[in-house]
């Protein structure tokens, strides 16, 4: 693995990038952010640096464990009902592949059955009524020769 050399263009980390209109110098803006500035005071014996008032800390917040209860409640509601939403739609779309394949098959199951009964009634219906023609056909035949 080569080491590439550090384009020049590029910025470090460590450099302070100024917009092309600052007014302020590179020194001035690093002084500004590493050192807070200083108040003055004058006393009878000279000038004094004091550095700047810190607001004083507030005591920790304390969370009663009341609300950590309510919190913990209100995420798991939140949480479970997004996930309920999620299971709920992804059962669904499974329901339905699943049916649709479950619905084909009863309803090419139905529709052979209903071919099949169908052709059989059709034969007994034409078996019956070649067998009236037939029947017909003796009868008349009968009177024929017989008259």
């Amino acid at each position: 693995m080569s080491m590439q050399p550090v384009e020049a263009g590029i910025p470090l980390l460590t450099e302070i990038i100024l917009a092309p209109n600052s007014e302020v110098e590179p020194l001035e803006l690093l002084e500004t952010l590493v050192e807070p500035p200083f108040q003055t005071m004058t006393t009878a014996s000279g000038t004094v640096h004091l550095p700047p008032a810190t607001p004083a800390l507030a005591p920790a917040t304390l969370i009663d464990a009341e609300a950590i209860e309510q919190l913990t409640q209100a995420m798991h509601a939140t949480i479970l009902q997004d996930l309920l939403g999620r299971v709920d739609q992804m059962l669904e779309e499974r329901i339905r592949a699943s049916l649709a394949d479950v619905l084909q098959t009863a309803v090419d199951d139905l529709a052979c059955q209903l071919r099949h009964g169908l052709k059989q009634v059709l034969e007994q219906v034409v078996t019956q009524a070649i067998e009236q023609e037939m029947a017909k056909l003796r009868l008349s035949k009968n009177k024929d020769t017989t008259t």
